[in-house]
C-alpha cells in the first residue's frame, strides 16, 4: 500500500516523489529522460545506454577520420574544436562503459539499482 498515491501496489514498487507516482519493479529516477526507469522500461533504458554508447564511438572514429582530412589538418580553427569534441565524447564514453557495466552487473544479480543503492 502506497500512502503517498493512497492505493495499493506491488511488492516491488515503490512511489517516486519526482514523478508522483509508483512505478512497479522500481529501479531508479533517470534526469536524463525525465522519468522513472521500472518493469515496462527497463529492456528501453537498457537499449539507450547501449545505443548512445555505440552512437558515442561514431562520433570518435567519424571525428578521428575527419582530422586526417588535409582541409582540416591545414585549418587551425576546425582542427582543435574536432579533438576537444573527441576528448569530450571519449570521456563521456568512459562514464557511460561505467554504466553499462554496473547495469549488466545488476542484472546479473536480479537486483534494482534501487535495491543495490540501499
Amino acid at each position: 500500500y502506497c500512502e503517498y498515491c493512497d492505493s495499493f501496489c506491488a511488492v516491488k514498487s515503490k512511489h517516486c516523489k519526482v514523478c508522483n507516482r509508483c512505478t512497479a519493479d522500481f529501479d531508479h529516477h533517470c534526469i536524463w529522460i525525465n522519468n522513472c526507469v521500472g518493469s515496462h522500461n527497463y529492456k528501453s533504458f537498457f537499449a539507450l545506454i547501449i545505443c548512445t554508447f555505440f552512437h558515442f564511438i561514431l562520433y570518435i572514429i567519424g571525428g578521428a577520420l575527419a582530422t586526417q582530412n588535409k582541409d582540416i589538418n591545414q585549418n587551425i580553427k576546425y582542427f582543435i574544436p574536432v579533438w576537444v569534441m573527441i576528448g569530450v565524447l571519449s570521456i563521456m564514453l568512459i562514464f557511460l562503459s561505467q554504466l553499462i557495466i554496473l547495469h549488466i552487473y545488476l542484472l546479473c544479480r536480479a537486483i534494482t539499482t534501487y535495491e543495490f543503492l540501499i
